[in-house]
């Protein structure tokens, strides 16, 4: 059968979590409809409540029975070809299937309501990256708080949003229901109250004595004379303005395959800012190159020719790990960085930590 109805939209965004669940919520009902056993329609059930009215979603929500090109940023798409989920990765520019497809059949009788909504099992949160999945999946890592594609070939993790800016506090979670009150104890006897005992007599106050004679006031000394005011020194210059801080971070893992070189994935600067020092890591050992380049969204994507440095990038010398403090490498608000990965002889998994300051 096809699916001919219309998801709501939510956005792909650092809120991840939340708009995952709601992304879930909504595959789960279409699951529903789809996978349901073949019978006779039953009888219409009373029509519920109605429920409050969810959050607009952004348009990065599509619905084809092809798959587009071009995409400049991460898209979810339905394909109504084989019914299906799949995911645009920007960095491998290709569409990555990220749920089963349709299991055929006829509409079911219509079962009693469930409690709540389960999510789908092809999305996780972990502070890793796991290894050996068999089928596609999403994963929200709380390390970086990204969303990441599992690619089943190449066997990889693609990050399809971009990471936390520097803090920015996220969506409250949904308050639990209360639990039942516990039954009230009983309250016991009170004690007796003990006699009060006697008040003794109250003491003679005694006589007040004398008071004695005021000295006389001395004599009151002559003001000195006021000194000079001292000339006001010199102001000094005004030190720069501390910025907001924070780190950048993108992760690429080739699930035991050697990273090729290519596309490691792109960041929006939020603001202004100055990358003051790198770190890069790697496993297992081996030689990685790295370069940075940047450019404006309407330039997108950027190339060689807008490198932020000089020839050399961040780079690890057959090690695991490298970070310099460097100077001059500059954004403004709105532009996009993209990490290459010019040269990797044996590394399967590389980590660039990019420390910023908010000018």
């Amino acid at each position: 059968m096809s699916y001919t109805g219309k998801l709501p939209y939510y956005p792909l965004s650092n809120d991840g979590v939340r708009d995952a669940r709601k992304i879930n919520a909504d595959l789960l009902a279409l699951e529903t409809g789809i996978n349901a056993g073949t019978g006779a329609t039953g009888v219409q059930g009373t029509t519920g409540v109605e429920g409050t009215q969810g959050d607009t979603g952004l348009a990065n929500w599509m619905q084809e029975s092809n798959f587009p090109t071009g995409m400049a940023v991460p898209v979810l798409l339905w394909n109504f070809t084989d019914e299906a989920l799949y995911a645009s990765c920007t960095g491998l520019n290709r569409w990555v299937q990220i749920s089963a497809g349709s299991m055929a059949g006829g509409t079911g009788i219509q079962g009693p309501t469930g409690l709540g909504t389960t999510g789908l099992a092809n999305w996780i949160e972990e502070s890793i990256f796991p290894t050996g999945m068999e089928q596609p999946i999403l994963l929200w890592s709380l390390q970086d708080e990204a969303l990441y594609a599992f690619c089943t070939g190449p066997e990889r993790w693609v990050q399809i949003s971009a990471g936390s800016m520097g803090g920015a506090t996220g969506y409250q979670g949904e308050t639990g229901s209360q639990g039942y009150t516990g039954a009230q104890g009983y309250t016991g006897s009170q004690g007796y109250t003990g006699s009060q005992g006697y008040t003794g007599a109250q003491g003679y106050t005694g006589s007040q004595g004398q008071t004695g004679a005021q000295g006389q006031t001395g004599v009151k000394g002559a003001t000195g004379a006021q000194g000079y005011t001292g000339a006001q020194g010199y102001t000094g210059t005004q030190g720069s303005a501390g910025g907001i801080t924070g780190v950048l971070t993108i992760v690429a893992n080739g699930n035991n395959f050697v990273l090729p070189t290519g596309v490691l994935g792109d960041i929006k600067f939020p603001f202004d800012l100055s990358i003051d020092a790198w770190t890069m890591t790697c496993s297992p050992t081996g030689t990685v190159r790295g370069a940075l380049w940047l450019n404006t969204y309407a330039n997108y994507p950027p190339t060689s020719a807008d490198t932020m440095h000089g020839s050399t990038g961040p780079y690890i010398n057959a090690g695991i790990k490298n970070t310099e403090n460097v100077q001059g490498w500059t954004g403004s608000g709105g532009y996009i960085m993209r990490a290459i990965l010019t040269g990797n002889d044996l590394a399967n998994i590389i980590s660039l930590n990019l420390g910023y300051r908010r000018l």
